[in-house]
């Protein structure tokens, strides 16, 4: 983002050192209201709004007796293919980061609506259940 660096620094005399012309406490705001900025982060929503929109129908339409570990490949292999052209963007960190909310979150839900259908995943779940010295639940 070659507008955003001449807003950021400017000549140094000394060849490869820039001064800075922004303050530091007013870098983060000055990158985020730049237009380049605001181009980039548009493009990327866009990426994301694409896949979150073509993959919302397979989200929706789980099943019972689909498979859940497909259902993760098929949408974790189309985030690696859309984040492929977003400049600036590691792909493989967009992936991590689906996986990671997959493993964290996601997939005992979508376990749990492939197994026993979508009415069963509305059911609230007790995680786990203790109890004191005495008996008494927690």
């Amino acid at each position: 983002m070659p507008g955003v660096r001449s807003t950021l620094f400017g000549s140094n005399p000394r060849p490869g050192y820039s001064d800075p012309l922004v303050e530091s406490q007013e870098v983060r705001t000055t990158i985020r209201n730049h237009s380049e900025f605001g181009a980039f982060r548009d493009r990327v929503h866009a990426i994301l709004d694409g896949w979150a929109g073509a993959n919302a129908p397979l989200m929706d339409g789980i099943q019972v007796g689909d498979q859940p570990n497909e259902l993760i490949h098929t949408i974790s292999e189309d985030m690696l293919v859309r984040f492929a052209e977003a400049p600036l963007i590691d792909q493989y960190e967009a992936y991590q980061r689906l996986m990671t909310y997959w493993a964290d979150t996601m997939q005992d839900d979508v376990f749990i609506i492939s197994h026993d259908g979508w009415e069963a995943a509305k059911e609230l779940r007790e995680a786990r259940k203790e109890t004191d010295a005495k008996g008494k639940v927690k």
